[in-house]
């Protein structure tokens, strides 16, 4: 299947026989310049303000569906995002806007479990940037940022310091009955790359509490 983005429209052509032809058509789903789209172990990967999609071969799927909501995606995610897929942690990193005026802040997505989280700077500017591209020994590379002659690498950007803050938001628990009142005694918080000075703090209903 050959892909073919426009600004607004992608395009699945069948190339496999003698005659090719189109067998899906998708609004919305295109993209406004080449660093939005990469490939992966998994596929076709690409970014627009719409959201972020995979074709794995059969089928197109949004990534980014029932995780980040479309008011906050469509807030953060312009026209210049760039997209790269990191193969050491398997990670697809979405960098909302590679310009001049861009805040560094990026979504990354965890292929291993499925999983949204936000890196806050993952480059400190984002002065000129160009695509992201793979180089020696698989380590991902963006050009620009502080300077437009600068190049990064990523690092691996879950071993976070003792100073960072994660927010972890998770869906609604209603347990089954949300029309009825439930008392929950106990949270288990597991994680990794932690700190002795790691506080955990936890509120309910959207911060509320």
């Amino acid at each position: 299947t050959l892909l073919e983005f426009k600004n607004d429209m992608l395009y699945l052509i069948d190339i496999s026989k003698e005659l090719e032809h189109l067998t899906e058509a998708r609004r919305s789903a295109g993209v406004k310049w080449q660093a939005a789209v990469t490939t992966t172990a998994f596929g076709v990967v690409w970014v627009n303000n719409n959201g972020c999609y995979l074709y794995d071969g059969s089928e197109v799927k949004q990534l980014q569906f029932g995780k980040i909501s479309d008011k906050e995606w469509a807030t953060n995610i312009t026209d210049n995002a760039t997209i790269g897929y990191d193969s050491i942690n398997q990670q697809i990193i979405v960098l909302w806007n590679a310009t001049s005026s861009g805040t560094g802040d990026a979504y990354v997505f965890a292929l291993d479990n499925n999983s949204w989280y936000l890196v806050d700077d993952i480059i400190a500017d984002t002065v000129h940037c160009s695509n992201m591209v793979n180089a020696r020994d698989d380590k991902l590379l963006i050009l620009g940022g502080s300077g437009n002659a600068d190049i990064y690498y990523l690092d691996n950007p879950r071993a976070s310091g003792s100073t960072a803050t994660i927010d972890l938001r998770t869906k609604v628990f209603n347990l089954g009955s949300p029309e009825s009142k439930k008392n929950i005694s106990e949270v288990a918080v597991v994680y990794k790359y932690g700190h002795a000075d790691l506080d955990i703090n936890m509120s309910t209903d959207d911060g509320a509490n």
